[in-house]
């Protein structure tokens, strides 16, 4: 059983690789990850420094006056500057950040695994692995270098190391915890919202010996919060205007938001629930209901289901508009 639970990874890699090496697939190149292969391929060619890690989103060559219109402002320059490395090491080609992107949904998936079998029986592991790794968001986004890929990677990593600390209070899953959370939170903003999900849990569960080490993560991560904001005032002057319009309009306010956003969002979650919830996750969910029942609130293993929920319940509640797309683009 052991064996076959480790050689479950097998299964998504298969489609990815065929994804990654054959140019010419029905996994067609999305504007986002177009966006990030020419922001890399600039910085690249015109040197970290010179662009201050700017992402430029226009080919061919520009000039410095030109710099500011061009840069797109709207996400932190990490997830750039990891396809420009990647680049840089092995040309450039769409099959680099294909691959990092698989490399990250492979860590994810084995950090799933790693945790699916701490808190459950064998089968609930099959059963549980294959589900998330099977499910279309896993098979398309894993293969896409999206921030989908890499902020799961570091967040699956965080809850990893979040439960060693709780369960066996292990100071290395401790550091673990907080290096994969401002990792997370440098990559993509989604991220920031798992943090206040974790401090909730604590409050809850009554767990005060470890507010001030959760109240000095908080405040590591809203520094880096405020430096990528600086920095990204510092690329473009109209950048934080920019960023504010977009966060009213997530949030469903505005000028270019719909005014029944909150139907819309209940409309689209039902629709995907539907489709990637059928039979089998509401046996899984009603297997961890149960679990989560029996072993109490405070233990670490509800504390990591409940956390796991609270990063998207979080998210669409603050950016509703977000998950309000019409089922027919998901």
């Amino acid at each position: 059983m052991k064996g076959l639970i480790s050689s479950m990874l097998l299964v998504p890699a298969l489609v990815w690789g065929w994804a990654i090496l054959s140019p010419e697939t029905r996994w067609s190149i999305s504007g986002g990850e177009a966006e990030v292969s020419l922001a890399a391929r600039n910085i690249v060619r015109g040197g970290v420094l010179p662009l201050r890690g700017r992402s430029l989103i226009q080919g061919g060559n520009l000039h410095p006056e030109e710099y500011a219109a061009f840069s797109n402002t709207h996400h932190p320059p990490v997830r750039n500057l990891i396809v420009a490395t990647g680049f840089h090491v092995f040309g450039e080609s769409l099959s680099v950040p294909r691959l990092i992107a698989v490399l990250c949904t492979a860590l994810y998936l084995w950090q799933i695994l790693w945790l699916l079998r701490r808190i459950g029986d064998d089968m609930t592991v099959v059963a549980g692995f294959l589900y998330v790794a099977l499910s279309p968001m896993i098979l398309y986004h894993g293969i896409s270098i999206e921030h989908e890929p890499l902020v799961l990677a570091c967040l699956a990593t965080a809850l990893r190391g979040w439960f060693s600390w709780q369960r066996w209070d292990s100071m290395r899953g401790r550091l673990l915890f907080a290096v994969a959370v401002l990792a997370a939170c440098a990559v993509g903003w989604s991220a920031y919202f798992f943090l206040p999900g974790v401090m909730l849990w604590h409050c809850v569960a009554g767990r005060k010996e470890n507010r001030r080490f959760l109240g000095i993560l908080a405040a590591c991560a809203l520094l880096l919060f405020c430096l990528t904001l600086l920095h990204i005032h510092a690329l473009r002057p109209d950048g934080l205007a920019e960023q504010w319009r977009v966060f009213v309009m997530r949030m469903g306010h505005g000028p270019d938001t719909h005014d029944d956003t909150w139907r819309r969002v209940l409309d689209s979650t039902v629709f995907r629930l539907s489709f990637l919830y059928p039979l089998g996750g509401t046996l899984l969910a009603l297997w961890g209901i149960r679990r989560l029942m029996s072993s109490g609130l405070e233990t670490p293993i509800a504390g990591t289901v409940v956390i796991a929920l609270m990063h998207p319940v979080l998210y669409t509640l603050f950016l509703p508009s977000l998950v309000s797309q019409p089922p027919h683009e998901f």
